[in-house]
């Protein structure tokens, strides 16, 4: 697919009570114009 491009967008928020409650994880770590998603299996990173 030459010339194509990608947009992400990632709309972030903080935890509601139960998922404090329940100790979530947070897999999203932004930082600049940097955006990095974490999972137990993949990690994805990409800057914006």
């Amino acid at each position: 697919m030459s010339g194509a491009s990608v947009k992400v967008a990632v709309r972030v928020r903080p935890f509601n009570s139960r998922e404090t409650s329940k100790e979530s994880k947070c897999i999203i770590q932004m930082q600049g114009n940097s955006t990095r998603s974490r999972s137990g299996v993949c990690c994805v990173s990409r800057a914006t």
